[in-house]
């Protein structure tokens, strides 16, 4: 499960992914898994979302990752002063064993502010971020014409 938080900063997460298999459920993701992580004020571009990606580099924590609250197991770099850092981006593996089987999937996401999950690349879930096209089209409006 790829995952990018946005927004100020995501105060904390975990990614439960219940699966229903014949009628039984499968966490593949629990609360406290480890996760790959980066909160070094850098973007990654968009070749960390695919599932390729090498993120050997990238620190790894336990989840919930975040911070300020008492139940979050990695506390996340926060910048400081004037210097915050408003993105962190996660990326967890792991594996479905009999993918033709699953009839349903379950997301859990805690999050503060916003965040977008990603899966095998592709976007599945946004909240309290704006896309992209949002972003310019509200710069545009904002900045109207020279007065």
């Amino acid at each position: 499960m790829l995952a990018r938080f946005a927004g100020a900063l995501v105060l904390a997460t975990f990614l439960c992914v219940p699966l229903e298999i014949r009628a039984q459920t499968v966490s593949l993701i629990p609360t406290n898994a480890p996760w790959k992580y980066l909160d070094a004020g850098v973007d990654p571009g968009v070749a960390w979302r695919a599932p390729a990606f090498d993120a050997s580099y990238w620190p790894t924590g336990l989840g919930p990752l975040g911070y300020g609250e008492p139940f979050v197991n990695t506390m996340l770099n926060l910048g400081s002063g004037t210097n915050r850092l408003l993105t962190a981006y996660f990326r967890r593996t792991f594996i479905v064993p009999n993918a033709a089987a699953i009839t349903g999937l379950t997301m859990r996401l805690l999050r503060d502010d916003g965040a977008v999950v990603y899966l095998n690349g592709t976007e599945l879930f946004r909240t309290t971020c704006p896309s992209a096209r949002e972003l310019l089209d509200a710069g545009h409006e904002r900045g109207g014409r020279d007065r």
